[in-house]
């Protein structure tokens, strides 16, 4: 592979100055951006961007049914969790994996429209995640918007 143009790449993406000039670029645009997500607007806003070419995200169901729940509207954040789900099965995948298996209980509790319940677990769910990333420092329980915070 040597002399090669991927050679040649990536040996221009591993080196320091490449580096240096990658963690300025980012401090320079990326934070700015990132710290202007104050709303939840703000982030379903930045989040849509991801349905569009040229990611266009292949579980924009799990996006949409988020932004569903995070505004209130648990019906709909469960209709797209059903859609994910006849999606994933219609192509083959075996639904017993624990991201299926979650899927399913939080499609379950939106059905139920409990808010106190639906509100318990995410923020349950959420500290798990915290956790299990050992973010714990950097996080701050907050209300979702559905609960009115």
């Amino acid at each position: 592979m040597a002399g090669t143009a991927a050679s040649r790449l990536q040996d221009d993406i591993l080196a320091p100055d490449y580096r240096r000039h990658l963690l300025a670029t980012c401090n320079a645009t990326a934070k700015p951006r990132l710290d202007a997500l104050t709303t939840f607007e703000n982030i379903a806003d930045w989040l849509s961007r991801f349905r569009q070419q040229p990611l266009c995200l292949t579980a924009v169901e799990r996006v949409d049914a988020w932004l569903a729940t995070m505004r209130g509207d648990f019906a709909a954040g469960a209709r797209h969790l059903e859609a994910l789900l006849q999606r994933r099965a219609a192509s083959g995948l075996v639904g017993t994996d624990q991201i299926t298996l979650l899927e399913r209980e939080v499609q379950s509790l939106l059905q139920s429209a409990d808010r106190n319940a639906i509100a318990a677990f995410l923020h349950d769910l959420e500290r798990q995640t915290i956790a299990a990333h050992g973010l714990e420092r950097y996080w701050q329980e907050a209300p979702f918007p559905f609960e009115g915070g």
